[in-house]
């Protein structure tokens, strides 16, 4: 026995999709290390890399759970995903130790700078005060 249904009013109960559209795409996950113009996020279970042309922006979000920061990746609609890896395969980018938000998201690392080069730099710095 099969039951029939009236397809096109149950087609009208759908959400539209002008109703679930947005120009952006957000995903939450720990950064890791990447190459220049590439920004990876680990999210769950997956590392995903991304073209930082596509990212509009990154956030901070507060958590307690791990010592790394959290951070919640904005990216353009159509975005495209470079890479998709499981998370081990990221390092151990996500487990580190603190860092500040502006060091984890440099695009580039950044170089040491030696005790010489730095008193270097300090005694300029207090000549020109």
């Amino acid at each position: 026995m099969s039951t029939r249904y009236d397809v096109a009013a149950w087609l009208q109960h759908l959400p539209d999709a002008d109703e679930e559209y947005s120009s952006e795409i957000v995903v939450e996950g720990w950064l890791a290390p990447s190459t220049v113009n590439e920004v990876r996020l680990v999210a769950g279970v997956l590392c995903l890399t991304f073209l930082q042309t596509d990212v509009l922006r990154l956030e901070q979000v507060e958590s307690t759970d791990r010592p790394s920061i959290r951070t919640r990746m904005v990216l353009r609609r159509g975005a495209t995903l470079l890479d998709a890896r499981p998370a081990e395969c990221a390092g151990d980018a996500h487990t580190r130790g603190r860092q500040p938000f502006a060091i984890a998201t440099r695009p580039t690392p950044m170089k040491p700078i030696t005790m010489a080069r730095f008193r270097e730099l300090e005694s300029d710095f207090l000549r020109r005060t």
